[in-house]
């Protein structure tokens, strides 16, 4: 799933991926990509710091308890800068990476899950 609300950020991420053979469900909305999360199992989460209706914390707290763990990269405009790995390994959340992110550097970030 790629979690983003810029459309352009997000058509360009779920391209990539589905370049790559993978489908791709997107979201815009914390409430849209729950409502995605509850009906279909995911690989991976691609997911935006901030979204119109929350952030990506919202979103990982709100998740249900199966998919809390579903491996997830925060995609970011800064580095976060009070970022605690232990914290957002409880939500399943692997790491981050900043836009704009290079292809290279996504491909070889979400090779882990989507080998």
């Amino acid at each position: 799933m790629v979690l983003e609300d810029e459309p352009r950020i997000r058509k360009l991420l779920g391209a990539v991926l589905r370049k790559r053979k993978h489908s791709v469900r997107e979201a815009s909305r914390v409430r849209e990509a729950l409502d995605l999360a509850r009906a279909a199992r995911f690989d991976l989460i691609l997911l935006d710091q901030r979204l119109p209706d929350g952030s990506a914390l919202d979103f990982c707290q709100a998740l249900p308890a199966e998919a809390r763990q579903t491996p997830k990269l925060l995609i970011t405009g800064e580095k976060p800068l009070d970022w605690n790995a232990d914290f957002w390994a409880s939500f399943g959340v692997k790491g981050y990476l900043v836009k704009p992110v290079p292809f290279p550097e996504l491909l070889e970030a979400i090779q882990p899950w989507l080998a």
